[in-house]
């Protein structure tokens, strides 16, 4: 079974690819059933996904051109406090700066998120992201 998420943007390379799956599974002798439908988008695995895997992959950036050497936690803090919202607070008549938790983010915010978190990394570090379609999309919608 294949699926294929399909918008404005890939429409036209997706019925290239479509069109032949059809017509190979149809001449196997199978019968095919096509179901549409719209994919909602919420603060998703999909999103949580494709953050931890840009985390792993800025990590191996930085291991590259630095030779410095970061678990994935550790990148993840650093990246939620450099393109997250901080904010301070006082807790016990001290004021502390507390970081946005992504897990408490909303799909829109979470989205603005990613996309501060690509534009910083690639500005800062020279850093690209892979941007693997279906779950690209999903997280970002695009």
């Amino acid at each position: 079974m294949a699926k294929k998420i399909i918008n404005k943007e890939n429409v036209n390379d997706s019925m290239l690819w479509l069109v032949p799956h059809l017509i190979d599974e149809v001449n196997q002798g199978k019968v095919i059933g096509i179901e549409f439908k719209e994919l909602k988008q919420s603060r998703s695995l999909a999103q949580n996904r494709l953050m931890w895997r840009w985390h792993k992959e800025f990590r191996l950036h930085i291991e590259l051109c630095t030779g410095q050497v970061h678990d994935n936690n550790t990148i993840h803090e650093l990246v939620a406090s450099k393109v997250g919202s901080n904010s301070p607070q006082s807790i016990l008549n001290e004021v502390v700066i507390v970081r946005e938790k992504t897990s408490k983010m909303t799909i829109k915010r979470f989205t603005e998120f990613l996309e501060n978190y690509e534009r910083w990394a690639r500005e800062r570090f020279n850093c690209s992201f892979s941007h693997p379609e279906d779950l690209y999309y999903q997280a970002m919608g695009k």
